[in-house]
């Protein structure tokens, strides 16, 4: 395609071949040659657009990184026409190229996977950067209006550039050309509910979605009003969070509070925390009271200089207020996944030091030219008391000393220990420990009695702490492990040798781009080991195949198809599409691993023949699809469903064959709603459990009910033991007028209650058992995995 250039009739070749971007309004095309430009043709120009991007060419704003010839803002360069006749059909402007956007560094499973050396510093240098592009807009009178993550690009040098520049608020001679469109969690208060096409911005409106995105620069992704909601009924959307200013930070009363996830706010320079304060509590009825893009530049470059490396990770980077570094203990906290991981050493002795930095006006923003690398070696220079702190360190002779803190040591160790008995062993030297030092103490030299009280303090604790632990484990099931998730989970499933567990989680609260993923974790330590994958929704269900190398896996995405897939769990991202459907809510695997089902909200069951990846049935008009399961012979395929929405009838328990297609039995159950089924292992029995407070046991080849269980409210899940004898289910009861979660384990043989487990502290979604039988998995919505113990010869 050919066009015209406005301003000296040039004519431009446009490779229209293959567009780079597409949208519901224009289509973006590369200029040759050279393609450093690109054109973005409108699909229905009009007459305002033209006066609109004539506005911005005669008034364009000063470019914060003109001189180092990086664009912070892809200003529009010249108009273009069709030549005969003339006619405005787009825009020229500069190509940018080697940039994400900007969720891509402030989600730390994204950015781990993308851009691994990208840590705090640079975090803290992209938000000083993005507050400079901002000041220069608004030091010319335009209002970006639109401020989100997805028109805000980076680089992983920590380079900022804004795009779809056509969209900000200009203003020309009295006529003001307003920004149509805006998305809600980045809106103030005042601009909440109102009719952007029909608003004049300010200043003040871009300042709250600015602070908004510094906000989750920092705070690893998470939104300022993001929050566990502690009020009845569901949780309200950002939308109204915002509108009566529920900051959960922040000094007044809310009815949130900090996502378990998140990092705490103090992690924050105190003068950042203050300026979050000033934008979203000062500034929720006051807008002029929010900190301007200048006030964050300045802020931030004093943050910056206070950040100091870590002696353990070079990669954390943290603020001189704190005493320890939080990263390192927010890895202990997720698990083993480090937000900024040390990099393998070869990269580390390849990468070029860090430049210096130039004393740059607060104004002025500042690349880096590469990753920082951390030094080879870390020294400390000695403080001129090193002497004294030699003298009083110096280590004792007396051998009762060092028994004693060995002793200490490893009683500090128990905790983490997998085996009971290992564990009461430790517990028991702590206590030695304890009576030891105490008795001995008095012996010691002036040296060693230092360490003594060390002893004496670490037994007592270990003491208190562990043997508890160890009464529980010894007498059955205990909580071995809390594995932290960054959001809620709705799936689990153990590899086939039992050294593993997959999660698979929603997409977290404050994102709608930043998906679900799936995980891979060590079951023995409770580390994560990998992520094989990200969706752009949630992670809904999981499904091993026997041969422990592939995973099934539905995901469901907001306003998209829902997807199912056949993932390699040896291979990150490597995944063959099975089917899509909306709603996807179900899916479940065959014994032999030759069959696939799926199940989804819109009345859909997929059969899958697994040996070509092939749809062998398709059951349709079945009612929203909650759950499936095969029987052990892959025979059977069980499928609950519940009601329509807002309809009364009744949810329904179906049992297909497999190799016809047709229906052995079906019956109504579980009031509207048929949530979870389960085969026992022999076959013989299927488990059904809804939201009518009850969990039966059915006769797989008749449906007749062979026993009903009460008292479990709306549990969501079940899994059998291996053995049979027992049932596991998760769910809810009602104590003093509160929702307690639990998990229950039933005796198959007589429906009596065995045990209850607690700690999930809200909506219990999955459960497996590991192929042993030993540990029993759970997860839900209060993003925690947790691995539970039983030991079946204190069960009975």
């Amino acid at each position: 395609m050919q066009f015209q250039r406005l301003s000296d009739s040039k004519s431009i070749l446009v490779e229209s071949g293959a567009a780079l971007g597409a949208g519901g309004e224009a289509r973006i095309f590369a200029v040759l040659p050279g393609r450093e430009l690109v054109a973005k043709i409108y699909h229905h120009p009009e007459t305002v657009q033209a006066n609109k991007l004539h506005a911005m060419l005669v008034n364009p704003p000063d470019d914060p990184m003109a001189e180092t010839g990086h664009i912070s803002i892809a200003w529009p360069l010249d108009l273009l026409q069709n030549a005969d006749p003339p006619r405005f059909v787009g825009y020229l402007m500069p190509r940018v190229s080697g940039m994400r956007p900007i969720f891509t560094y402030y989600n730390p499973a994204v950015r781990r996977r993308l851009s691994p050396l990208f840590h705090t510093l640079y975090l803290h240098r992209a938000a000083r950067n993005l507050a400079a592009a901002v000041r220069a807009l608004h030091s010319r009178g335009y209002v970006i209006g639109d401020v989100n993550e997805s028109n805000i690009l980076v680089s992983d040098t920590a380079l900022v550039t804004l795009v779809d520049t056509d969209s900000f608020q200009v203003r020309d001679n009295g006529r003001v050309y307003r920004c149509p469109v805006g998305k809600p969690e980045y809106t103030p208060p005042e601009m909440q509910g109102r009719s952007f096409s029909e608003s004049d911005r300010q200043p003040e409106h871009d300042l709250f979605g600015l602070a908004v995105l510094i906000f989750q620069l920092l705070m690893e992704g998470t939104h300022p009003f993001a929050g566990l909601y502690q009020g009845a009924g569901d949780p309200p959307p950002y939308e109204e969070r915002i509108v009566v200013g529920h900051f959960p930070y922040g000094t007044r009363r809310s009815p949130y509070r900090p996502m378990p996830t998140a990092p705490p706010l103090d992690i924050l320079h105190p003068t950042l925390r203050q300026l979050f304060l000033r934008c979203f509590e000062d500034g929720h009825l006051l807008p002029s009271a929010r900190p301007d893009a200048q006030t964050w530049q300045t802020a931030l470059k004093e943050a910056e200089e206070a950040l100091i490396p870590c002696a353990a990770n070079p990669q954390h980077r943290y603020g001189r207020h704190l005493v320890a570094c939080p990263w390192c203990e927010r890895r202990r906290r997720l698990g083993g996944r480090d937000p900024f991981p040390v990099r393998p050493l070869a990269v580390e002795r390849a990468a070029p030091r860090p430049p210096t930095l130039p004393n740059a006006m607060p104004s002025a923003p500042i690349a880096f030219s590469a990753p920082i690398a951390p030094p080879a070696t870390s020294v400390v220079a000695a403080s001129p008391s090193a002497n004294s702190y030699a003298q009083v360190m110096s280590l004792p002779r007396n051998p009762w000393a060092w028994g004693a803190f060995g002793c200490a040591v490893v009683a500090l160790a128990s905790p983490t220990t997998v085996a009971p008995a290992v564990n009461l062993g430790f517990g028991l030297a702590s206590v030695g420990c304890a009576v030891g030092t105490w008795r001995y103490a008095p012996r010691f030299s002036g040296r060693g009695k230092w360490m003594a009280g060390t002893s004496a303090f670490m037994g007592v604790l270990m003491a208190l702490f562990v043997l508890p632990n160890l009464a529980l484990q010894v007498r059955g099931p205990g909580a071995m492990q809390v594995l932290p998730m960054a959001s809620g989970v709705r799936a689990l499933a153990f590899s086939p040798d039992g050294t593993h567990l997959v999660s698979g989680s929603n997409r977290t609260e404050d994102q709608q781009l930043i998906g679900g993923e799936v995980a891979l974790w060590d079951v023995h330590n409770g580390n994560m080991e990998d992520t094989l994958a990200n969706y752009p929704g949630n992670v809904v269900a999981l499904a091993y195949l026997p041969d422990g190398k592939s995973l099934v896996v539905g995901a469901d995405a907001p306003l998209q198809n829902g997807e199912f897939d056949l993932l390699d769990a040896r291979l990150r991202g490597a995944k063959q599409r099975l089917g899509i459907a909306h709603g996807v809510q179900a899916v479940a695997c065959s014994k032999d691993g030759t069959l696939a089902a799926g199940g989804s909200e819109d009345g859909n069951v997929f059969l899958w023949d697994m040996r070509n990846a092939g749809l062998r049935f398709h059951w349709d008009r079945q009612g929203p699809v909650a759950t499936v399961a095969f029987s052990p012979d892959g025979l059977l395929l069980a499928v609950g469903t519940s009601s329509e929405s807002g309809s009364i009838t009744p949810g329904k328990i179906t049992l297909y064959n497999t190799r016809t297609a047709l229906p052995l039995w079906r019956r109504n159950g579980h009031g509207n709603g048929v949530l979870a089924v389960a085969f026992s292992p022999d076959g013989r029995m299927l488990a059904t459990a809804g939201n009518d407070d009850t969990v039966a046991l059915h006769d797989a080849r008749t449906g007749r009910i062979l026993r009903e269980m009460e008292g479990d409210q709306d549990a969501a899940c079940l899994a059998f033991s291996p053995d049979g004898a027992l049932l596991a289910s998760g769910g809810g009861r009602q104590v003093a007028g509160a929702t307690v979660y639990e998990i229950t384990l039933w005796s198959v043989a007589d429906g009596s209650r065995v045990r209850t487990l607690r700690g999930h502290r809200d909506r219990i979604c999955a459960l497996a058992f590991s192929p042993k039988g030993d540990i029993l998995a759970s997860a839900g919505m209060d993003a925690t995995a947790r691995l539970w113990r039983w030991r079946q010869d204190t069960a009975r």
